[in-house]
């Protein structure tokens, strides 16, 4: 009588499987890779004989053939999410299959493209559409959705193709919900269409820079919305605020990354239940405005702001969820005193304190507590102890925290602990701290990277948590013998990287449940240690990197199961290593990088799977001149290649075989001077040219045709003069012109057109003195002008040569020789790393 079942992060066994079959009254059934065992999933799906409602999938590169069949075709709502299965074809089947479908979602579903929306506009009964991350998506394919007119719910998140033309078609649809958060070319003339309608439930329009204060204005109408997410959005301000304090029915407003928004008008709101206001102009005793929220706030998130006192919250009784992390200018004592009297709090996080006190007081009721989050804090071992006696505790990080007061050993446990999930990453305890986690019967994830006093008898302590799956020792140096991890029969997540100790593997072929095993930097690691691998049949992901005594890895072709390969550094490999490529049809990470002595790629081809290939220091005899990736076979889904360093290679024409390629690193090839190929790449989203010594102005012309460009490194191309080009790329993120000497002053006018830039690097410009044009740089965070031309610089300093620049965090004036007066840096509320270097005159 199983109506609804969920599957999700289990381990599909074969007897359930054969019991699919007889659940007759499934109608609800959910599903994901969590194992990373395709062949099962799809043996569930082939086993259902009901008449499935609703089907979700995630993580899994399904097809339609998993699809078909009576159980199917009734089905109202079906969610495929992560899946490379999922094309404009398998959507065309959908919609001929399942006609009875009234919500689809393809969230992260990348090959999905206008014409496939086009087969999905043949549903009938269509209501609800989620397109998340399906970032091919464009104008053309939302006016076929537009012509749907009972559609009420759309996400198209981070589909950055959508513009304003879309939103006008969109608002004639009788929408309650909609998700626009990323799709970064949206203004507030597109917006203003949405904002008016006074049907909205729910609006989220994050990350958007291009909007301000008059989206939210045209708002006042829409008195049923509950759900505002404007969190990111840097030009709003507390005008917004004050025009939406009406809107009542707001129960979660996210505002977080909005520095000029303070909770003056927000706190209007009486109906607000969560609030996110991370980041926002909250100073002193601002938290005073919420008091009117007192009676119904549940989640407040106020990280990264300058409140000095939690006093106003002590009236806050339904408060279960606090965030104060990085919150600096609180008085330790007086917020400890504060949250006692917060009888429902369960998750409370206050991360990077510099002393946190005694919490002996703190959590004085121990049935509520459920989650910690305490990292990068100074904390006592009487407030370890109390954290220790909360017996409801699940979730609990003490990463990077210095222990005063008394050993960690003596922090431990209750018999009756339900903690699942425990991080001490780069802590200060040792053997005998863990000689005390015997309790923990039922925790499944540890953390210990980093923790440098544990050694092989403490680690004997850890084969007693029978049910624990995720174990991280990554940089536990100590460590020689992992002999007592033999004993745990459901790891699946296991980290050594940097125990350069370790040279015997052999206890872990008894471990047959490992899917992911990091071993990157275990010097002593031979090949002969290597072969006790071939044990883990299950193993999906595997880190070598910088095990420099391997030779040859045939051992992994009996890995059949491997997703995931890093090789990087492993020096000594030789050439007919890759000849086991063959057996591992699965495998969609190739590492290589700094494989010097390989030189032979032919049987890349027998991976047609491949998505990211590192091959950046490999074998120089491998690139003629003239590269081509005949040398690799056909590679259709790359994304990721790297060939940094392939000083021989001067002509690139044949990467314009690989159309899905979003990231391509170049850097160091000296010799490459035309990029005309790399034009044709439309879904280029990281490119790296620094180095490319023969690198023109014209041969530079040709990134214009690459229009989603985000991340663009021309340091060091020492011919470039004039960047002008770069003013098409309009959603370019970071640029790097560091050590590119003699560009000109006009060159960065292109960064008015670049709205969205938020780093970028000019160190070493010599020539440049005019920086005006950086105020058009709203999002800026990240600017370095080292060496800059010395003209440009008088003795006082002054911010205004840039413009405004309000989320600047990070700025560069080494060298400037001739600044004395610098009191306009006080203008930059945001700034955390400021390098003055060199500047000799600088007293005050």
């Amino acid at each position: 009588r199983i109506r609804i079942l969920s599957l999700v992060g289990c381990r599909i066994e074969d007897a359930l499987i054969q019991a699919i079959p007889h659940f007759k009254s499934l109608e609800d059934l959910t599903l994901d890779d969590y194992a990373r065992d395709v062949a099962r999933v799809r043996s569930v799906l082939s086993g259902v004989r009901s008449k499935l409602k609703s089907l979700s999938i995630s993580n899994v590169d399904i097809g339609i053939n998993e699809l078909c069949g009576s159980s199917f075709e009734r089905l109202e709502y079906l969610t495929v999410s992560n899946s490379g299965g999922v094309s404009n074809e398998f959507l065309a089947q959908v919609a001929l299959k399942c006609p009875s479908l009234v919500h689809i979602s393809l969230p992260g579903c990348d090959r999905v493209t206008d014409v496939g929306l086009k087969h999905i506009t043949q549903l009938p009964s269509l209501a609800s559409i989620t397109l998340r991350d399906c970032r091919r998506i464009t104008d053309v394919g939302i006016a076929l959705i537009a012509a749907k007119t009972n559609i009420h719910s759309i996400d198209f998140a981070n589909c950055v193709q959508v513009s304003d033309d879309s939103t006008l078609l969109l608002s004639k649809l009788p929408l309650t919900s909609v998700d626009l958060s990323g799709c970064e070319k949206l203004t507030d003339r597109g917006l203003r269409f949405l904002s008016e309608k006074s049907q909205m439930k729910s609006l989220r329009i994050s990350s958007l820079p291009r909007v301000t204060d008059l989206t939210l204005v045209h708002m006042a109408c829409a008195t049923l919305l509950t759900t505002l997410s404007v969190a990111g959005c840097v030009c709003i301000t507390d005008e917004s605020m004050k025009c939406i304090s009406g809107l009542t029915s707001i129960t979660d407003l996210d505002i977080s990354k909005c520095g000029n928004v303070s909770l003056q008008h927000v706190a209007k709101i009486h109906q607000l239940q969560t609030l996110r206001a991370r980041g926002c102009n909250i100073s002193g005793e601002g938290l005073l405005y919420l008091e009117a929220c007192a009676s119904r706030l549940q989640y407040l998130d106020i990280s990264e702001t300058s409140v000095t006192t939690l006093e106003p919250l002590c009236n806050h009784r339904l408060l279960q969820t606090l965030n104060i992390s990085s919150c600096t200018r609180l008085d330790d004592n007086a917020f400890v005193q504060c949250i006692t009297k917060l009888p429902l709090l369960i998750n409370f996080s206050a991360t990077q304190f510099p002393n946190i006190g005694d919490l002996s007081h703190l959590f004085h009721n121990a049935s509520t507590i459920r989650s910690v989050n305490l990292s990068d804090t100074v904390i006592t071992i009487t407030s370890l102890r109390t954290l220790a006696q909360c017996n409801n505790l699940h979730t609990l990080c003490l990463s990077r925290c210095v222990v005063q007061a008394g050993s960690p050993a003596l922090f431990r446990f209750t018999n009756t602990s339900m903690l699942r999930h425990l991080d001490l990453r780069d802590s200060t305890i040792n053997d005998g701290f863990l000689e005390h986690l015997g309790h923990l019967e039922i925790v499944t994830f540890i953390s210990l990277a980093h923790c440098h006093d544990i050694t092989n008898a403490g680690l004997a302590h850890i084969a007693a948590l029978p049910m624990l799956e995720y174990l991280s020792l990554c940089g536990c140096s100590n460590l020689s013998d992992v002999g007592s991890l033999g004993r745990l029969p459901l790891l699946r997540h296991l980290d050594l990287g940097g125990c350069s100790f370790i040279a015997d593997l052999q206890p872990l072929g008894a471990v047959g449940e490992l899917r992911h095993l990091s071993l990157g930097g275990c010097a002593l690691l031979t090949d002969e240690g290597l072969a006790h691998i071939g044990c883990t049949p299950r193993l999906k992901r595997l880190d070598l990197g910088g095990c420099t005594k391997i030779t040859r890895v045939t051992t992994l072709g009996k890995l059949e199961g491997l997703r995931h390969l890093g090789l990087d550094g492993c020096s000594l490999l030789v050439n007919y290593s890759l000849l086991w490529c063959g057996t591992l049809p699965l495998l969609e990470h190739l590492g290589l990088r700094g494989c010097g002595r390989l030189i032979f790629f032919d049987s890349l081809g027998q991976l047609p799977r491949l998505r990211h290939l590192e091959l950046g220091g490999c074998g120089s005899e491998a690139w003629s001149e003239d590269f081509h990736l005949a040398k690799f076979g056909p590679l259709p889904l790359l994304e990721h290649l790297g060939l940094r360093g392939s000083r021989k290679v001067r002509n690139v024409s044949s990467l314009g075989q690989l159309p899905l390629l979003r990231h391509l690193d170049l850097g160091g090839c000296s010799l490459i001077a035309d990029l005309l190929p790399l034009g044709a790449m439309g879904e280029l989203r990281h490119l790296s040219l620094d180095g490319c010594l023969l690198l023109s102005d014209e041969g530079l012309s040709h990134i214009g045709g690459t229009p989603f460009l985000k991340h663009l490194d021309l340091g060091g191309c020492t011919k470039l003069t004039n960047v002008k080009t770069l003013g098409k790329l309009e959603c370019l993120r970071h640029l790097s012109l560091d050590g590119c000497s003699l560009l000109v002053n006009y060159s960065l006018i292109c960064c008015g057109t670049l709205p969205l830039l938020e780093h970028l690097g000019l160190r070493g410009c010599g020539r440049l003195i005019f920086f005006d044009s950086l105020g058009q740089l709203p999002r800026l965070r990240h600017l370095e002008l080292g060496g800059c031309g010395s003209e440009a610089w008088s003795e006082d300093f002054h911010i205004a040569k840039f413009g405004p620049l309000p989320l600047l965090e990070h700025l560069g004036l080494r060298g400037f020789r001739k600044v004395r007066n610098v009191a306009s840096l006080g203008r930059l509320p945001l700034l955390r790393h400021l390098d003055l270097g060199g500047c000799s005159l600088i007293a005050d």
